[in-house]
């Protein structure tokens, strides 16, 4: 080759030298910097009339060389002496260095590839070193910034998970772990644990929510779950699908957290409304009934009450006795009227208690019998029993006595003269079924959905005229429902009526 053609590619060789990125490097075997680039003396704060010509020198020592982990390396483990000691390419082997003059620590890849002549003997080494310091400030900062998030995540309520669509993986915090109940899964679990725990009746909502998800991208549901010991809790899950360049759904990433306190807090406040709204429409109730009900029998006992006085003065017995008896009939009204409401008003303050005991209820249902048998007798009622004799149960006596004579009051309300009432019981499995039925005039549909609700005002005068609030029947059902049982009424228009009611073998 002649010496023109030497000379230039030289020349062509220091070129790309002084143009890569990368400092560059020729040290022969003894140590000396035979070769170098400007970025090689920029990189380590060096220049051309530098006294630092072999990096065996002593000088050397001045720079500090640690490791990924910030410990200081041994002279041996640096990658040009590695590669020397060796004979092995070190290739991209990371080291922080600090420059003597107390600047940055600067993070390079170090490449070292031993030379070898025609013998085999190592006579240079070739090496490369990259700038990576603002990567690895980044990457120092990016798991700086992910400890933060996840110091900050787990000092929260609220529990985070990265679900796989493709593998059903999902991988979740540990707050994520303690929401559902467990404290001692593996990083990654199927996302089936967490759904099969829901309840039965959230189960196909959570699944349903899930596939809306991927449809629209965005996931939110409530649900019930129960936790391994048992218990049962309120979950709330929110997040976002990610796709793929081509539009493919491959992960959801969202939040969960417990919403169990809110859920007893709203239900406790769905219940006080629910409790507000009866004490305002048992407040109506009784003022309706002080204000009317309770009025109409004192008005008919007053004015009768006259009646007979004026008659008795006149010494007139024509119609005497009538108006005694409808004294005594109103007297009587005024009377269940008056022992319905204080019973009502003792239930509605808290004041009546509930004992239940062992009581024969068929002998329950014969003094309720005997007590409206003048009704029966004025009315040419006939009363048709079939319970047996005996009927043993757990049951609060003077409640059960109140429903049945307010069921056979009613019934005689609205059976015509020389009607038949029946009074029944059926010894089911755990409890028995009472039930009074009528044939007297019966109850329009839309009248029967109002019996039981206080908040609906519903009375109708009997077949002779009876006039009633329609608090007996109340009453029937908050004694009934005290028992854990039910009410209930079955009626038709021109049919009659029958009245059931349930008592559980054990009420409590």
């Amino acid at each position: 080759m002649s010496e023109r053609a030497v000379l230039k590619d030289e020349k062509f060789f220091d070129l790309i030298l002084e143009n890569v990125s990368s400092g560059v490097a020729l040290i022969d075997d003894t140590g000396h910097f035979l070769l170098y680039n400007q970025t090689f003396l920029k990189l380590f704060g060096l220049s051309e009339e530098s006294t630092i010509k072999n990096v065996n020198d002593q000088n050397w020592s001045a720079w500090q060389v640690i490791n990924e982990k910030k410990e200081i390396l041994h002279i041996d483990d640096h990658p040009v002496r590695k590669a020397a000691l060796t004979g092995k390419r070190v290739n991209n082997q990371l080291v922080g260095v600090m420059l003597p003059s107390g600047g940055d620590l600067i993070w390079m890849l170090i490449s070292a590839e031993p030379i070898y002549n025609e013998h085999g003997q190592h006579v240079e080494t070739i090496c490369t070193y990259q700038d990576i310091t603002k990567y690895k400030l980044a990457e120092e900062n990016l798991v700086i910034n992910e400890d933060r998030l996840r110091l900050t995540l787990e000092s929260t309520e609220i529990g985070t998970w990265d679900f796989d669509i493709d593998t059903g993986i999902s991988v979740h915090s540990l707050r994520h772990d303690q929401i559902f109940g467990y404290h001692d899964l593996q990083p990654e679990w199927s996302y089936e644990i967490s759904i099969r725990h829901m309840l039965p009746e959230y189960h196909q909502v959570g699944r349903n929510a899930v596939a809306n998800a991927i449809k629209t991208g965005l996931l939110y549901y409530e649900a019930q779950i129960a936790w391994p010991d048992g218990s049962i809790h309120w979950i709330a899950l929110k997040g976002r699908v990610m796709y793929s360049n081509d539009g493919k759904p491959i992960r959801m990433i969202g939040v969960v957290s417990e919403i169990t306190e809110r859920k007893l807090a709203e239900k406790a406040r769905k219940e006080n409304e629910e409790r507000l709204s009866d004490l305002n429409a048992t407040k109506d109730k009784f003022f309706s009934i002080i204000a009317h009900d309770l009025k109409s029998p004192f008005t008919s006992i007053i004015g009768f009450s006259d009646l007979l006085i004026d008659q008795i003065q006149k010494k007139d017995n024509d119609g005497i006795e009538e108006y005694a008896r409808i004294i005594q009939k109103s007297s009587w009204n005024a009377m269940e009227l008056l022992t319905n409401l204080f019973e009502w008003s003792r239930l509605q303050t808290g004041k009546m208690e509930f004992k239940p005991a062992q009581i024969d209820l068929a002998t329950v249902i014969h003094e309720a019998i005997d007590h409206v048998s003048d009704s029966v007798w004025q009315k040419s009622i006939e009363i048709v029993k079939d319970f047996p004799d005996s009927l043993t149960i757990l049951a609060d006596k003077p409640m059960i006595s109140t429903v049945l004579r307010n069921l056979l009051s009613n019934a005689i309300k609205f059976t015509n003269k020389g009607g038949i009432i029946n009074v029944s019981v059926i010894n089911r499995e755990n409890e028995l079924m009472v039930s009074v039925k009528d044939n007297g005039v019966g109850i329009s549909q839309p009248d029967v959905e109002k019996i039981f609700r206080v908040d609906v005002s519903h009375s109708t005068s009997g077949t002779n005229g009876e006039e009633g609030t329609g608090l007996g029947l109340l009453l029937c059902k908050e004694f009934v429902l005290k028992h854990n049982g039910n009410i209930w009424v079955e009626s038709e228009v021109g049919r009659g009526s029958v009245f059931v009611f349930t008592l559980p073998e054990s009420p409590i």
